[in-house]
């Protein structure tokens, strides 16, 4: 899913993003991206917000300068943001401008984020740690190709880590049934002792009997 801040001053950046992804469309790839609205910003709808999530999708957000600013939008840019921050999305940074990370204007002069949450959204969801795609003087063309190649390798790394727990769980099932058995033949092993020890105490207490009897025919 693309996330950006469509508006005025990224049109320039809306029509190369919009190629792109027309491009990989085009190449079966299946992408969301927010229309423009009257307001200057619309996003994705919840209904997509939430496939993202349920198919652990990725997140490429197209970095303007102003991306993540809060807007009356419900669907904004920030809000998109955090989404995909609080639900463990992965994100992938786009860099279409040459301020970066964004700095989305806040202030006290701000009609929508005066104590720049966020400013502070991008610093916890863009550290320098994140790895990022520079999308700065490329063709649509080698904008798309280097999506596509993210898109494989993180594929790659799920699969992996599919994969991996998968193997753990089949692990500790096997350890489980191990162990269950272990404790069933430890079972079987005590009620088997068990019932020789009451054998031999029959047999013990029968040859007492005998003897005792002996004893008491011995003395008439």
């Amino acid at each position: 899913m693309f996330s950006a801040r469509w508006n005025a001053r990224n049109k320039s950046t809306e029509r190369t993003f919009r190629a792109v992804r027309e491009l990989l469309r085009g190449r079966r790839l299946r992408t969301f991206m927010a229309d423009s609205g009257i307001e200057e910003e619309s996003g994705v709808s919840a209904k997509h917000l939430q496939m993202l999530r349920a198919k652990k999708g990725v997140m490429f957000s197209v970095c303007t300068a102003d991306y993540a600013e809060m807007t009356a939008s419900p669907f904004s840019s920030y809000a998109e943001l955090r989404f995909a921050f609080d639900n463990g999305i992965e994100i992938v940074p786009l860099i279409a401008d040459e301020i970066y990370p964004p700095q989305p204007p806040w202030g006290k002069d701000h009609p929508f984020d005066k104590e720049g949450l966020a400013q502070g959204l991008i610093d916890l969801a863009m550290p320098p740690s994140r790895k990022y795609l520079d999308c700065r003087r490329k063709t649509k063309e080698q904008i798309a190709d280097e999506i596509e190649a993210a898109l494989k390798t993180i594929k790659a790394k799920v699969d992996g880590q599919t994969a991996v727990a998968a193997t753990r769980s089949r692990l500790r099932d096997a350890q489980m049934a191990a162990k269950a058995a272990n404790q069933q033949r430890l079972e079987v092993k005590m009620r088997e002792a068990g019932e020789r020890r009451a054998r031999a105490e029959a047999l013990l207490d029968a040859k007492l009997d005998e003897v005792a009897a002996m004893k008491k025919s011995a003395g008439k």
